[in-house]
């Protein structure tokens, strides 16, 4: 059975609107182009938003949100 996975920002513990079906890393891969970054934070790996990674600082304020 595939997991449904919904990537949630570690820093500022946003949720993005997309669900994507399979591993962590299909998410990642999906969501890469919405600006969504896999890094660290406090030396620890984390799932960065596009707002916290400064790549899109308007994507909370965008459309589906």
């Amino acid at each position: 059975m595939t997991a449904i996975i919904r990537l949630k920002c570690d820093k500022c513990e946003g949720e993005s609107s997309l669900t994507h079906y399979g591993t962590t890393t299909d998410a990642r891969v999906a969501e890469w182009k919405h600006g969504w970054f896999y890094d660290t934070v406090d030396n620890a790996p984390a799932d960065l938003c596009p707002v916290c990674t400064g790549r899109n600082p308007n994507y909370w304020t965008e459309e589906p949100f």
